[in-house]
């Protein structure tokens, strides 16, 4: 993995629909947690069957999420950009990563350490609300690309 790290964020981007919204308060809290990588073209975030370390937000650049299939290839199932997060389900699961994700340019990610970001939620319910409202409409999404894989 080729990343650099700085200590000194301020999430000023675009946060999308997870944390755009926060009360100022909130997010001077989740600044406080949050670790700013810096990653290189072609550089791992996580890898698909590891153990989750935290949730990645895309500042900026692009992500390509896959899966690894039994014959051998990756599936590239999405590309990520500024604003959304990564591995939010195995975060607050406690399970593996679900995919692999692997810059495609250079690109920056607001890191948020697992333990530290599950204190956060659990200090504003109110956050953990819409985390669930995101994770459903992730699901919704599958069950939606599942459909148009049938009536192909």
């Amino acid at each position: 993995m080729s990343h650099t790290q700085t200590e000194d964020v301020h999430l000023t981007m675009p946060l999308g629909e997870l944390f755009g919204h926060m009360a100022p308060e909130t997010l001077a809290h989740l600044e406080k947690i949050t670790v700013l990588q810096r990653f290189a073209a072609k550089s791992v975030l996580f890898r698909e069957g590891r153990p989750s370390t935290g949730v990645f937000l895309v500042r900026s650049g692009r992500v390509k999420l896959s899966l690894h299939c039994s014959h051998g290839k990756s599936l590239v199932v999405q590309f990520a950009g500024p604003g959304e997060p990564l591995g939010l389900g195995a975060t607050i699961s406690a399970r593996p990563y679900e995919v692999t994700a692997e810059a495609t340019a250079p690109c920056e990610v607001a890191f948020l350490p697992r333990r530290q970001f599950l204190q956060f939620l659990a200090d504003h319910p109110t956050v953990s609300l819409d985390l669930v409202k995101l994770l459903c409409q992730d699901v919704d999404g599958a069950y939606d690309r599942v459909r148009s894989l049938r009536q192909r």
